[in-house]
């Protein structure tokens, strides 16, 4: 099976990136716990906040990467991908499995996963990050059982970080109790006031008052997709155009009506399915 390298790397930084130092802060604290979950719809900038955190990582803490799809589906591929993404920390380990994972004799997934598990104890003494992003699109019931226990037992070394859109079928009860959890969500990933302005103002050069950036704030619930923005149209638009809303003061004063704002501005796209 031919891997597609793009999968076990970080998305580059994309343009007009907003500084959210407050969730980077929070997701390093995360990192003496098991796990830190990142549980929000799509929008919302999980995979952009993850990114941006990786590139800052130090030196000393290497990251593993794998951007998972619906083909992950299938456990002998998720297991390949894993492997692969393990070995961009440690390069000698799970040598020998993907060849055995394409055989009709393939060892089951738990014992795939304690495999690597152990070679990197054995191999890779410091600490590393995992990333399973878009953990959502795999629904497969012997994946979710053979991360269970390196999730909730795995090595104190290794600190994985998932992003999802929904909660995955792991321990989380447990690691919560046991302290062992990060968790951010919708509302923790929500823009603030102050990151709807540097937006506003690096993209559009709009300039917005307190009045209109709080009303701005309520109407689109702090949508993070305002993070990376294609020019495309999507169902924000025609929310926004039935809004009773008109903005007051500095957005009225020769800037772009409402209407044309929505057809042509990037508050009314979204975000590549940015997640």
């Amino acid at each position: 099976m031919q891997l597609l390298a793009t999968k076990l790397h970080a998305p580059p930084e994309p343009p007009h990136l907003v500084p959210r130092q407050r969730l980077l802060a929070q997701v390093d604290e995360g990192v003496s716990r098991h796990l830190t979950l990142i549980s929000a719809p799509a929008g919302f900038g999980k995979t952009t906040l993850v990114a941006e955190w990786v590139r800052a990582l130090s030196p000393n803490t290497p990251a593993a990467w794998l951007s998972l799809d619906e083909a992950d589906n299938d456990p002998a591929r998720f297991l390949s991908y894993l492997s692969a993404a393990l070995q961009q920390v440690v390069p000698a380990i799970g040598q020998d499995l993907r060849s055995a994972l394409e055989t009709s004799s393939a060892p089951p997934a738990d014992a795939v996963i304690a495999a690597l598990i152990n070679d990197l104890m054995a191999q890779q003494p410091a600490d590393f990050v995992l990333v399973l992003d878009d953990f959502h699109a795999v629904d497969d019931a012997t994946i979710d059982a053979a991360l269970r226990d390196p999730v909730a037992h795995g090595p104190p070394q290794l600190h994985v970080v998932i992003t999802t859109r929904e909660d995955p079928q792991l321990p989380l009860a447990r690691l919560r109790a046991r302290g062992q959890l990060l968790e951010l969500l919708g509302q923790d990933l929500r823009f603030s006031t102050e990151e709807a302005a540097v937006f506003l103002r690096d993209t559009t050069g709009l300039t917005l008052d307190s009045r209109d950036l709080t009303e701005l704030d309520a109407r689109i619930e702090g949508w993070a997709a305002g993070r990376r923005w294609p020019r495309r149209r999507s169902p924000i638009c025609c929310r926004w155009r039935s809004m009773p809303w008109r903005p007051s003061g500095s957005w009225g004063s020769g800037h772009p009506s409402n209407s044309a704002f929505c057809r042509e501005g990037p508050m009314c796209t979204v975000a590549q399915q940015q997640t």
